[in-house]
């Protein structure tokens, strides 16, 4: 008995607890949250710049299919027919009746005219076609190719004009009977079975902003050189 009442004595902490107390389980609390800290930090800054970036995607693929979509709607606007051979003949073409096409045609150069006026209008261009916008355009935009292609029909099959600017030159050509006329465009390769109408236009496009701590690095980091290509069929 005297040796357990010594171990005791010797070795208060066996038999003793320790009482509880408020103040101590506030400051070990304080302690694991001020020790959490740093983690939510790097959250936070994490999910900043994850919204930011998404953000960024986002606005990068609006402003690409709004380009998009005004070269397709500058081709519709060039599609105006020849109505009064359309009314004699029910062909729908967009030129000059007669097998043989000019590159000084009136239709086509109506056409053009109209596909140029709509494509600036849209996509806010002055007069040299340079960006008035903030739509991704950096500089001026080009238009490397705006073509028409007439199909004709007869009792002999049918045949294809086509009437054209490469590079602001141009050009007419009368295809030969029962030649099939394949285009690359609309990202594929179409084989011209209606009236159509095509374009291209090539730009500069902003890939993201260049922060200030980056302006050092080329510019190719964030921006990039492209080319659009649309085809659309005049229907009856």
């Amino acid at each position: 008995m005297t040796q357990v009442i010594s171990r005791f004595i010797k070795n208060p902490r066996l038999n003793t607890k320790v009482p509880y107390s408020p103040v101590r389980l506030m400051f070990n609390k304080k302690r694991d949250g001020i020790a959490l800290l740093p983690m939510v930090a790097v959250v936070m800054v994490f999910l900043v710049l994850l919204s930011n970036f998404m953000y960024r995607r986002e606005l990068i693929q609006i402003n690409y299919e709004k380009i998009d979509t005004s070269l397709t709607d500058a081709l519709l606007a060039g599609g105006v027919i020849n109505y009064s051979a359309f009314g004699r003949t029910g062909q729908v073409m967009i030129q000059e009746e007669g097998d043989a096409p000019s590159a000084m045609d009136y239709y086509f150069a109506n056409s053009y005219r109209l596909f140029t006026e709509c494509l600036k209008a849209s996509l806010r261009l002055d007069d040299g076609y340079n960006a008035t916008a903030d739509i991704g355009i950096i500089g001026a935009v080009s238009i490397k190719g705006f073509r028409v292609y007439n199909y004709f029909e007869d009792e002999n099959g049918f045949y294809i004009t086509e009437i054209g600017l490469d590079n602001g030159r141009g050009y007419a050509i009368r295809h030969s009977l029962n030649e099939p006329v394949y285009v690359n465009a609309n990202d594929s390769v179409i084989e011209i079975k209606e009236t159509s109408v095509y374009g291209q236009i090539g730009f500069r496009f902003r890939l993201a902003s260049q922060p200030l701590w980056l302006q050092g690095m080329p510019p190719e980091y964030f921006e990039d050189d492209y080319t659009l290509t649309r085809l659309i069929s005049i229907a009856d």
